[in-house]
């Protein structure tokens, strides 16, 4: 391998990364579904949840 190709290390740091942003979107649109239901206990977790995901990045 050339040292022009990026590691397989890097390649799944990428991968990670972009499976994280698609997740946070997912937290993002369930909580905004629930703040419309009025349910608080979802919201709660869901933004937890995106607390961790940008500790991560």
């Amino acid at each position: 391998m050339g040292e022009d190709n990026p590691s397989w290390d890097d390649i799944g740091f990428q991968m990670a990364k972009e499976l994280l942003a698609e997740l946070r979107k997912d937290v993002e649109l369930t909580i905004n579904n629930n703040k419309v239901v009025n349910n608080s206990r979802v919201v709660a977790i869901g933004e937890q949840k995106l607390r961790k995901i940008d500790e991560i990045n």
